[in-house]
């Protein structure tokens, strides 16, 4: 947990705090302007003016987190009969200016005849907005083990006790060697993504529960990227701050549950920036639970807990970071991780709930209901209706009051008049349109038809909420006089 006191390490010298500046990519659109001085020859004279970026060929490469160089070829329409073509290094000193240097060569024609020459330049550059920042979407599941240097930035961290992020064992882990009597962060700037765009981010988290008053976590951090003092972030164990304030969730939480989600969403048409999480991570499917919503443009939005001009223009970007913290305690290897990181626009939905988990797991809607795609002979179909995950070969029966998810579980008979058994399931609630019907059916003979044969349950079921997406089912069902043995099954159709 991170009270008022620790979120201001946020803004404060006791937090190293590593600028990011310079872009993954560069839009093809928009222009970018310079203001400085140009050398031909021995003689200098200023020059500045807007270059549209479409008017030439330009590349972009990103050198270091507040560096990088753009070549570039141009001529004719774009300069009344001059072709140029030079490279710049470009040192960034906010997300959308910074300082140039450059040396270039060019030919002119002009009225029949033709002169060439070099020059060097220096001076200030700008992007327009959008052209500097397309939202630039990133994701990561750690497999490989190795830092991917093209997706992360810089790191920000408190210095001591210094706390490390480390991809191992297909996580991102977060240690500590010491926090007993203080507080550490560390993070892994993400990317920047624009005020004047919809984007979502999103992380599984794995944490040990440990009470208070030690705490360990993972959360997303946003801020306004040119001040620091802006700021929101959401953590592990369910709590969301908005530049040092406490503004949902519980603030004094200890570690709730061992996997969780966090995510962060922003609707540029509102200006308002939501934290969600989940309480079991993406195995089921994410059923986001809000914790605050905040208003961070110029006037405050209904439906919002929190406001807070943030005084952006549509140009300027927020940065985004993903972060490991401890507070009281010691953190060691495989105690706290993160996992499946990703940032980019919010998909769209299919229309459906099953389109929509299928393209959470498949990435498209064209996998097949009956398709077995993890090979454990449960159909995707069945895995999507009891909560499932179709690309992890597992075969889980429910136990009875206990689990989240599974296959159906006949229990019983238990002796009496009549003897009772009972089928137990968990079911996705009828509120969030599902799309498909659970008809719990029992039989006496598993070959046989008619009275026989499978016939639904006509026994009325316990039903218990388990969240806002799932319950729990348990429909007991009578053994018919004469017979010593019970069949149970669970038929799920897809609806018209």
């Amino acid at each position: 947990m991170r009270n008022l006191t620790s979120s201001l390490l946020l803004a404060i010298s006791g937090f190293v705090h590593g600028q990011d500046f310079a872009p993954a990519a560069i839009a093809a659109t928009g222009e970018i302007s310079y203001n400085g001085t140009v050398t031909e020859n021995g003689n200098s004279e200023p020059y500045s003016g807007a270059l549209p970026l479409e008017a030439g060929t330009f590349t972009y490469i990103r050198t270091g987190t507040t560096t990088g160089t753009l070549s570039y070829s141009i001529g004719d329409s774009s300069l009344n009969g001059t072709r140029e073509s030079g490279t710049l290094q470009l040192t960034f000193t906010s997300p959308i200016i910074g300082t140039f240097t450059g040396s270039a060569s060019y030919t002119e024609s002009s009225g029949g005849t033709s002169q060439s020459g070099t020059f060097t330049s220096s001076g200030t550059f700008a992007f327009d907005g959008a052209a500097k920042f397309p939202l630039l979407g990133l994701s990561d599941n750690f497999n490989d083990n190795v830092r991917d240097l093209a997706k992360w930035g810089t790191e920000d961290f408190t210095p001591d006790p210094p706390a490390v992020l480390t991809e191992k064992n297909q996580r991102l882990e977060y240690t500590c060697p010491d926090t007993r009597s203080t507080i550490s962060f560390r993070s892994w700037i993400a990317t920047p993504t624009l005020y004047s765009a919809n984007w979502e981010a999103i992380v599984d988290t794995s944490v040990i529960p440990s009470g208070l008053p030690g705490i360990t976590g993972f959360g997303i951090d946003i801020i306004r990227a040119d001040d620091a003092d802006k700021f929101i972030f959401i953590e592990h164990q369910d709590n969301a701050f908005l530049s040092g304030m406490s503004t949902g969730g519980n603030e004094t939480a200890f570690n709730p549950s061992h996997h969780s989600a966090i995510r962060v969403s922003y609707d540029s048409s509102t200006r308002i920036i939501r934290c969600d999480y989940d309480e079991d991570g993406p195995v089921k499917g994410y059923a986001w639970t809000n914790l605050s919503a905040f208003s961070v443009g110029t006037t405050s939005q209904p439906g919002t807990t929190f406001w807070e001009n943030w005084g952006m223009s549509a140009s300027q970007p927020f940065q985004v970071s993903l972060y490991g913290y401890s507070s009281d305690r010691i953190v060691t290897s495989g105690e706290a991780s993160a996992d499946n990181f990703r940032i980019g626009s919010p998909p769209a939905s299919t229309g459906t709930a099953l389109g929509d988990w299928k393209v959470l797991h498949f990435g498209d809607t064209v996998v097949a209901d009956s398709d077995d795609s993890d090979g454990d002979s449960v159909k995707n179909l069945i895995e999507y209706a009891v909560g499932l995950d179709p690309n992890v070969p597992e075969i889980p029966k429910v136990r009875p009051g206990i689990s989240l998810s599974g296959l159906p579980y006949l229990q019983g008979p238990v002796t009496g008049t009549p003897a009772t058994s009972t089928l137990e399931f968990i079911r996705r609630k009828s509120s969030s349109n599902p799309g498909i019907t659970y008809t719990p059916q029992f039989s006496t003979d598993l070959s046989g038809s008619g009275a026989a044969g499978w016939q639904p349950a006509t026994a009325t079921a316990t039903v218990t909420s388990i969240d806002s997406i799932w319950e729990r089912v348990v429909v007991p069902d009578h053994l018919p006089p004469g017979q010593s043995r019970r069949f149970a099954r669970l038929l799920v159709t897809e609806n018209p």
